[in-house]
């Protein structure tokens, strides 16, 4: 049965992963996983809390981490 959704909802591939979890996000930046919440909770980089899972726009977080490494971004 199709959904009114069908038109509108284009299926993601795993390839398309338009987040990341907290151990990605620290070993992209070579950092512990303690240490990325602590900047996620400070709103030092960018992402957000469902329940006890962060969740973290990977293309965001690749430019906030360009920037702090430049000096420049402002979380």
């Amino acid at each position: 049965m199709k959904s009114r959704f069908d038109n509108v909802l284009k299926p993601v591939e795993k390839t398309e992963k338009r987040t990341m979890s907290v151990a990605e996000a620290a070993e992209y930046c070579g950092l512990s996983r303690p240490t990325i919440v602590k900047l996620l909770r400070e709103g030092e980089l960018p992402g957000a809390l469902f329940g006890t899972t962060w969740r973290i726009p990977r293309e965001e977080f690749k430019k906030a981490v360009d920037e702090r490494l430049r000096g420049n971004y402002k979380g």
